[in-house]
């Protein structure tokens, strides 16, 4: 708890992120309206420009959602994930399929 709310967890909310944020909430509209262009595009037939229009995205990345998504992967889920400057290389599904007896990982451990 202190890690995510405490001075540090709080530090990555300052900086860059202050502007970032405010910056999203602007570009999450061109988002949509691009979104929904796609689904215009792709409902007459013009399915290539749908298709792209649909996955366009330009929201900033922050290092809260950096941190947010690393702490999913690493902490919660606890799989193998990377990122710039750091690797989690822990994976408790499979050691939790390692002990299944008769498994594949049991014969090749």
């Amino acid at each position: 708890m202190a890690r995510t709310y405490g001075w540090r967890g709080a530090a990555k909310a300052i900086g860059w992120d202050l502007l970032r944020a405010p910056a999203n909430v602007v570009l999450s509209g061109a988002t949509g309206v691009a979104r929904l262009g796609g689904l215009a595009a792709r409902s007459v037939g013009a399915r290539r420009i749908g298709d792209r229009l649909g996955r366009f995205q330009i929201l900033l990345e922050t290092d809260v959602g950096r941190e947010v998504v690393w702490r999913v992967h690493s902490d919660f889920m606890m799989i193998p994930y990377r990122q710039v400057g750091r690797a989690n290389l822990a994976d408790a599904l499979f050691e939790r399929f390692c002990l299944i007896p008769g498994s594949v990982a049991t014969l090749i451990r």
